[in-house]
């Protein structure tokens, strides 16, 4: 992996050119050589593959009407509508075949409602970030607030 120094007349480049890509990591642009991924073909990937298609087939004959309902049920979630139709129908939450009326009507699912959990953290007020804290780090600071010693110690 190299990195390269762009000419100030470009400010990023990322692609392929013939046998490298490049892309940016942390503001550096970095080059590699391209590798074509494995694909094993396996009969559960396959399966899934046609899965997909029929989940993405599906959406794009959904009324306009169901796709909204969609997106806006899924803004709850932060995700879009196509995301959460896509997640359900994979899953196995819906059945293509039958109407089920505005997907507001379905309700959310153990694992989507904690979904979206991510938030804007306190604890970096230099930079705010939006993180998950860990749970042992919401104990840490739990520890060391309430002074019991050992148990927050990182």
């Amino acid at each position: 992996m190299a990195t390269a120094t762009l000419n100030p007349v470009f400010t990023s480049i990322s692609g392929s050119v013939g046998g490298i890509v490049l892309y940016q990591r942390y503001g550096r642009t970095i080059m590699r050589k391209y590798i074509m991924p494995p694909n094993p073909r396996t009969p559960k990937q396959q399966a899934n593959r046609s899965r997909f298609r029929d989940a993405m087939a599906s959406w794009r004959s959904l009324p306009d009407y169901r796709k909204e309902s969609f997106n806006l049920q899924a803004r709850r979630l932060h995700m879009t509508g196509h995301n959460l139709y896509i997640s359900r129908y994979m899953t196995g939450a819906m059945n293509d075949t039958e109407d089920k009326g505005p997907a507001s009507s379905t309700p959310f699912s153990h694992r989507e409602k904690g979904a979206g959990g991510m938030r804007v953290s306190a604890l970096h007020s230099l930079s705010p970030s939006v993180t998950a804290p860990s749970t042992a780090l919401i104990s840490s600071l739990y520890h060391n607030k309430h002074g019991i010693p050992g148990a927050g110690s990182a």
